[in-house]
This record gives C-alpha cells, structure tokens and sequence, in this order.
C-alpha cells in the first residue's frame, strides 16, 4: 500500500508537471525563469522536476550556478524582474559581466551598452534542500538527453533494469521527446519493466501485454519474477499474460539463435571453402599439395589493384630509380 500511494503521488506530479509546462513554459530557460520568479516553493520543485529527460545544455550550467549561488534578480527601472547571472572576474568594484537567463544574451542598459552589476546589490536566488533535491535529480537524469546515442541508450536500460520508480515520469517525459526508433523502443522496455512493480494488477497486465509486444530477450528474469508472484498472489489473468510474454519471448530467441547459427555457418563456411578452392587451384597446377598460398592471395590483391588503376586515371612507377606511367582509359561503371 505504501508504494501504491507513492506511485499515485508521482503520477499527480507528473499530471501536474505536463499542465504546468503547458502553459506557462515551452524551453528549459523559460522554466528555469519561471522557476525563479515564482514565489510558490511547490510549482518551483514542479517546475523543475518538468526539465527531467529533455537534453537542453543549458539545463546543467543554469542549475549548478544557482546551487552555486551565481543566480540573480535584478528589477529594471520599469519594474520588470529579470533573473541573471553574474559570471567572469570582478572589477576594482567587485562588479561582473551580467547575462539574462532567458536568452543567455548580455544585459544591456538603455543605451544597448552592456552592463557589469555587483551581487551584493542584487536579490540573490536562494535554494531550499528540497529544490536542491530537484535539481539533483534532474542533473542525475540528464543522460536520458545526452548527444552521445550509446550513453543516452545506456542510460535508458540501466533505469529500466534498476525498475527505479521515482525515474518513472522522466522516461514519459523523454518518450515524448525521443525521435531515434531503437531509443523509443528502450524507453517503452523501461517503462513496462518499472510498471511491473506496481501494486495494481491492471497495470501489471499492461506492462506483461507491452513486453509480449516488443519481445524484449533483457525482460526474461523480470518476466520470470511477474510470473512466480502471480503465481504466490493466485492471479490467474497475471499468471496467463505473463506466461505468454515469456513465451513470445521465448519463440524469439529461438528465431535469433537460428539465424546466428546460419550466419556463422555461411562465414566458416566461405572461409573453408576459400582454403578448398586454393588447394584445388595449387595442386591442378603443380601437382603437389602445398598449404601455403597466402602467397598467391597477396598476388592476386595487387593484380586486383593494378588493374583498378589501369581502367582508372593510370598508374605511375618507379621501380630501382626508374620512374614511367602507363595511361589509364578512364573506364568508369560499376
């Protein structure tokens, strides 16, 4: 019953995380923005929370300079307040070079001159444990986005074999975002992989219905599991989803495993007959069964390469000092 409730917490959240990004921010920096002028310490976590799994480089430097206290407001002489960051070395004045957060363009004075403000005369953007603990696990998420595809896949796998529930709404969030069809696929493996921990049954048998589908061969022991606890529970729905995920799945390793096997066949194979195919050829010739024609392979590469160049532009040596081309005929073709 406990993680039941926790899973419905996280779900309000995250309902409230989609409406909220909806509405009042469409880029990571408006969020940040908004984040911070917002005086409402649970729409700041929520806000937050909502950057997890999108892959803005701007996410991990404007959050580490606000825990790193680097974070302002400065209120401009119409009133408007605009958050900025104070980077770069302090003048004889202990002023700074100022950029706005929500364009990362310099901060300008009415005359379009840039303008260097001291912290100490500015409203400092302050960060509770709990924001902390948002920003922390937006910053232990940002992998979810990376550019790199086998860090990003990585990341998506090692959440799902973990089955960490708390990480559940930043994969929903990242499949929205997810373009790449191996990493959708990944993100959709780890959803149904966390559903699984879930105390209610309907949902379990969702999550066994998507791992039937996309007959992932990772889910095994997580099937294996679903099934031997529908089986302690007397679930007769869960015990027959999860033992026809674990047959699909089944029926597919056994698909890969003989296509595997044929395509190691073909390749030892070609490689036995390419040795039968030189010994025919060096004994029709000499008579004589001779292992090594390597030698006639290394032959027949630089014939091969010759030629190329002959049909090609030509070819120019310079064999013992003497240099001469032979012309090529410019054949092309495939």
């Amino acid at each position: 019953m406990i993680f039941s409730a926790r899973m419905v917490r996280l779900f309000a959240c995250f309902a409230l995380l989609l409406s909220t990004t909806a509405l009042r921010a469409t880029t990571p920096r408006a969020t940040i923005v908004q984040a911070i002028l917002t005086e409402n310490a649970t729409e700041q976590r929520t806000l937050l929370t909502s950057l997890m799994g999108q892959g803005d480089p701007a996410i991990p430097v404007l959050l580490a300079a606000w825990r790193a206290d680097s974070l302002f407001v400065y209120t401009a002489a119409d009133g408007v307040k605009i958050p900025v960051q104070l980077t770069g070395e302090k003048d004889a004045t202990a002023a700074q070079a100022t950029y706005r957060i929500d364009n990362g363009e310099a901060l300008v004075d009415a005359s379009g001159q840039p303008m260097r403000l001291v912290g100490a005369d500015l409203t400092a953007v302050e960060h509770t444990s709990a924001l902390r603990k948002a920003m922390k696990a937006v910053l232990d998420l940002i992998d979810l986005a990376a550019p790199d595809f086998t860090k990003r896949l990585r990341a998506i796998q090692t959440i799902g074999q973990t089955q960490d529930v708390e990480k559940f709404p930043a994969l929903l969030v990242r499949l929205q975002l997810e373009t790449d069809p191996v990493a959708i696929k990944a993100l959709r493996e780890a959803s149904a992989l966390i559903r699984l921990k879930d105390a209610k049954d309907e949902v379990k048998l969702a999550a066994l219905t998507e791992l039937k589908t996309l007959r992932s061969l990772s889910s095994t022991d997580f099937l294996t599991t679903a099934l031997k606890d529908a089986e302690v529970r007397q679930k007769p729905e869960l015990i027959k989803a999860a033992q026809d995920a674990l047959a699909t799945v089944a029926s597919h390793r056994t698909k890969v495993n003989f296509f595997g096997t044929l395509f190691r066949g073909l390749s030892l194979s070609s490689i036995l007959l390419v040795v039968a195919l030189g010994l025919a050829i060096t004994f029709g010739l000499m008579r004589v069964i001779n292992m090594a024609h390597g030698e006639m392979i290394a032959v027949g590469a630089y014939t091969t390469y010759v030629v190329q160049n002959i049909f090609g532009d030509g070819l120019a040596l310079s064999p013992f000092g003497f240099s001469f081309s032979l012309p090529g005929f410019h054949a092309t073709g495939w």
